[in-house]
């Protein structure tokens, strides 16, 4: 889980660093290679994966408190999620960008690679989408 939650933020960190997105230049609008070509939010899933083992390990000594932790986790997550898109296609000026995103996001499950992506949908700026 560390490690893929760290690749992914590094994956990110390449992407952000790499110069403004202009249209027309060379950066993609969308991060969508490496583990966000399976996920929008890799780094979630590393960081869930994490916690969740965490919790199994404590539940295989009959410790079930421990899942209180790692769920309320998930549910800021999830919340985050949208907060998180909702944002970022209410602030990018490009229609471009936020039409890529928004094809992106329909392919592109929100967290777990191969689940539908209905489950998590994108938001528009006006509000919901999909």
């Amino acid at each position: 889980g560390i490690i893929v939650s760290w690749t992914a933020d590094a994956q990110l960190h390449r992407y952000c660093n790499s110069g403004p997105y202009r249209e027309g230049g060379s950066k993609p609008p969308v991060l969508s290679s490496g583990l966000w070509y399976l996920s929008r939010h890799p780094n979630y899933v590393g960081e869930q994966v994490f916690w969740w083992s965490l919790a199994l390990f404590a539940v295989a000594r009959e410790d079930y408190i421990a899942l209180v932790g790692p769920a309320i986790n998930s549910l800021v997550l999830l919340q985050v999620t949208h907060m998180t898109e909702a944002h970022m296609l209410g602030t990018w000026k490009s229609e471009r960008r936020k039409r890529e995103y928004r094809e992106y996001a329909r392919r592109t499950p929100a967290w777990v690679p191969l689940l539908p992506t209905t489950i998590f949908p994108t938001y528009q700026k006006e509000g919901r989408s999909d």
